[in-house]
């Protein structure tokens, strides 16, 4: 595998990566600051462009495990649908809250369809999850594919962190975080967030590339292996 594509290079890249975020607040102003990581900033565009692609690359890659990378390009997709907002395009509230389907005055076919497609994505997401699961335990984790994408499973929670951190600080201190703070937390968790699907668009080049030296190594005659 490119050396360039080593786990510890993209690590490295990514700690890189979220250091350059954090002196956005003293480089632009304010008003900047609020469109630069706004839902119509080019963070969010381009995170949204970034999830289609690996959607894309799943599905152009699924001839070499179907049963993996068919529902992990339907979650990308997801993923991509979630930065546009289409979550709550037709509902107007999030279609994954219990809000919408207990306390929101619409049809009741029209909850039951809008369940049934919010427990099919759930469905999809969980499998995923479980594949990694079991790909762990099968000792995926000594692969630099894997290690990628745990890094991107981590890299998730981190910024759902980010995202009720300062909400948190709120309601256990009764204070909100200085204005610099808030600042610093939000071009983190949006610029972090964007980078997700750059990560697992690493580990599934790293999971081609492995693959394909794999069979090249199967296919080679036994005395050509050395």
């Amino acid at each position: 595998m490119d050396s360039a594509l080593r786990f510890r290079n993209i690590l490295i890249a990514e700690i890189i990566y979220i250091v350059l975020l954090v002196p956005f607040p003293w480089l632009l102003t304010k008003h900047e600051m609020q469109w630069v990581f706004s839902e119509e900033g080019p963070f969010e565009v381009l995170s949204a462009v970034f999830w289609a692609a690996l959607g894309l690359l799943c599905f152009m890659t699924a001839k070499q495990a179907p049963r993996r990378l068919i529902p992990c390009g339907i979650a990308a997709f997801v993923g991509c649908a979630r930065e546009l907002d289409l979550h709550t395009a037709i509902t107007g509230v999030s279609i994954f809250k219990s809000h919408y389907y207990l306390k929101t005055p619409a049809p009741i076919a029209e909850k039951l369809l809008v369940g049934l497609l919010a427990l099919a994505i759930l469905a999809v997401l969980v499998d995923v999850v479980l594949a990694g699961v079991r790909a762990l335990r099968q000792g995926a984790l000594r692969q630099d594919w894997m290690l990628t994408a745990a890094l991107a499973f981590v890299t998730t929670a981190a910024t759902k962190v980010l995202d009720k951190l300062q909400s948190f600080v709120h309601d256990f201190t009764g204070h909100w975080l200085p204005q610099i703070y808030g600042l610093i937390i939000n071009a983190l968790e949006e610029g972090v967030e964007m980078s997700l699907p750059l990560l697992f668009i690493v580990a599934l080049v790293q999971y081609r590339r492995g693959a394909t030296s794999a069979s090249t190594a199967y296919s080679t005659p036994a005395f050509d292996r050395r």
